[in-house]
């Protein structure tokens, strides 16, 4: 199965904003909580209800790979 540079772009995403918000607030829940409000707000409100792209179960994982990757090395730093 080869997997799309679109799943890498939302797994890096959300490692990207749990990792930004964690340095920030000091909190890698609050981190992981924004990263995975933003990918359902861009699945759900931009994809699905807007219309502006096609809603994908597999994006929604990817973004979940992103946040945990994200998580473990913000544990790691702070």
């Amino acid at each position: 199965m080869k997997i799309g540079r679109d799943k890498y772009a939302h797994a890096a995403g959300s490692a990207i904003i749990v990792g930004l918000v964690s340095l920030f607030t000091g909190s890698i829940i609050a981190g992981m909580l924004v990263a995975i409000g933003a990918g359902i707000a861009k699945e759900v409100v931009w994809d699905r209800l807007l219309k502006r792209g096609t809603f994908s179960w597999a994006d929604l994982g990817a973004d979940a790979v992103g946040v945990g990757a994200g998580a473990l090395l913000m544990v790691a730093i702070l």
